[in-house]
């Protein structure tokens, strides 16, 4: 979430490549045969997870995935990184493109893209330290690189987006003025941690354009993520919203695990439930 960044998401269009790497090259592979999507996930012996390929990323790789029950519904939709994925990742901002496999035609979401953040970005003293954004879009990648910018600010003083209908927005989320390019308006949950007396370790951004919500975005520390072994697993509750623009399967939480065999983390955006457009 980033009140006061255009000057970061300049930065981040003129310093970062897009990704679009489907092998691994001399990057650490990861066998999705010996790869396990945390126990609390997997409740359901008739729940298969499905994942899209590899994504170099630092030392390891990352790989989305999208866990479908026998019925064919999704449950869940995620990404997978591996340990070494955190190393020498860098002191420029990077973005990545992650391609979910074809079950993610059966969610919201179009593609995945994570940003590593470094110094982390506005608003100042909340999330400059360094964390990854990890925005699940439900529009295409077209769609994403032809979202124009607006500064916050302006003649005749604070600019905002079209307002997305209040029935649409999760109860306590707030729109941050202006608009990210390449990204949209970011909406923040001010009952998240770093707005209620803690410092940021993880949260969840709303995303938003012309009126209509565009992603949904798990955003966390390395240091939230680098403590997760020894954890049990972490799963927060999304706040929902009294209506949803657009019918599907959307989450209800989302979370944090750690994996020792094979050595890696998985956020993911769990218990999919199915919710019809009002």
């Amino acid at each position: 979430m980033r009140k006061h960044h255009l000057t970061w998401a300049f930065q981040l269009l003129v310093g970062t490549l897009f990704l679009f790497v489907a092998g691994c090259s001399q990057q650490e592979i990861l066998d999705p045969a010996q790869r396990s999507v945390s126990d609390s996930q997997a409740k359901k012996s008739s729940e298969k997870t499905f994942y899209g390929p590899a994504t170099p990323l630092g030392k390891g790789v990352a790989r989305a995935w999208v866990m479908v029950n026998s019925e064919g519904e999704p449950t869940s939709v995620g990404v997978n990184m591996s340990v070494k994925a955190v190393e020498n990742l860098g002191d420029e901002p990077k973005v990545f493109i992650l391609r979910l496999p074809k079950q993610g035609d059966l969610t919201l979401y179009n593609y995945i893209m994570m940003d590593w953040n470094p110094q982390g970005h506005p608003p100042v003293g909340t999330y400059t330290v360094p964390h990854f954004d990890l925005h699940f879009y439900m529009i295409s990648e077209e769609a994403t690189r032809a979202i124009p910018g607006m500064a916050p600010f302006g003649p005749g003083g604070i600019q905002f987006d079209t307002p997305v209908p209040p029935q649409y927005v999760p109860f306590n989320y707030m729109q941050d003025p202006g608009i990210v390019p390449m990204m949209g308006v970011h909406w923040a949950d001010r009952n998240s941690p770093e707005y209620t007396g803690s410092s940021f370790s993880r949260t969840f951004i709303l995303g938003s354009l012309g009126g209509e919500f565009i992603f949904h975005e798990p955003m966390f520390t390395v240091a939230y993520l680098m403590g997760l072994p020894g954890m049990p697993d972490q799963t927060i509750p999304i706040p929902q919203a009294l209506a949803y623009q657009k019918s599907g399967y959307y989450p209800q939480n989302y979370s944090f695990s750690y994996s020792a065999t094979p050595k890696e983390y998985t956020i993911a955006l769990t218990d999919l439930q199915y919710k019809t457009a009002q």
